[in-house]
């Protein structure tokens, strides 16, 4: 019997944790998702249930009597959450990785599929800045980079999520919808690359644009946490941003 109860905390301990960091990724409430993986565990034991009575009511029983269920079960989340997060960025590097092996050594993309997109483009002279792009080396080189800033959000305690890089999506569709249409763009251009909950606003506008103003609305989006304005009064002159090497 005893065998029995320790075998289903185990396969609990292992589905609380998997179950806490689903919901911590989607950002959804854990109780119910929680209590499932505890009934899961349960009818999974039911082929060994036989003359011991209900396989649910004695699971139910020993979660109630065992007083450091908690405390295993928090250790083993924090480690899971912590590997999940490394999973996620590696994986994510891995995959540029391989794009990057099998593609010209020279060509420079968004390797990461970090968010990269126009917010407005009224000074069609303005030059289009580098953005999140880069050459096969120098994602390469980028890669570890990625897992240690990537987690490190989570481990301060900073970020819901096991990843800085999987808020930027949603970062920056509140930037489409926030702007979309907004007057204080009319007569600029303007690219916005989303990194890690960074968030850098790039091109030309006029001399007279609000360049503090767009800084203030940009770090009100929920989930950001720096925001970089570098924008041009003078389409031809040197941009104050990186850009693409000349032969691309």
């Amino acid at each position: 019997m005893l065998h029995f109860v320790d075998a289903l905390l185990d396969c609990a301990f292992f589905l609380y944790c998997v179950a806490h960091v689903r919901c911590m990724v989607r950002r959804s409430d854990c109780t119910e998702t929680v209590q499932e993986s505890f009934v899961i565990a349960a009818r999974a034991a039911r082929p060994y249930r036989e003359g011991i009575g209900d396989g649910i009511g004695i699971w139910e029983a020993a979660m109630r009597e065992h007083r450091t269920i908690r405390r295993r079960a928090a250790r083993a989340c924090s480690a899971s959450a912590l590997v999940v997060a490394i999973f996620v960025t590696f994986s994510a590097a891995a995959m540029a990785q391989a794009q990057a092996s099998s593609s010209d050594p020279n060509e420079v993309r968004n390797w990461y599929n970090d968010p990269f997109f126009a917010l407005s483009s009224a000074v069609k002279a303005c030059v289009q800045p580098l953005g999140p792009r880069m050459t096969k080396a120098e994602a390469d080189d980028d890669a570890h980079y990625r897992v240690e800033r990537g987690t490190t959000c989570w481990l301060a305690h900073k970020c819901s999520k096991p990843n800085s890089y999987l808020y930027d999506a949603d970062i920056a569709q509140a930037i489409r919808t926030r702007f979309k249409g907004d007057a204080s763009l009319a007569r600029t251009s303007l690219w916005i690359t989303v990194q890690r909950r960074f968030v850098y606003a790039e091109g030309c506008a006029g001399v007279h644009f609000d360049s503090a103003a767009l800084e203030r609305r940009l770090s009100a989006i929920a989930n950001v946490e720096q925001v970089f304005v570098r924008v041009s009064a003078d389409p031809h002159a040197p941009p104050p941003y990186k850009t693409m090497p000349p032969s691309h």
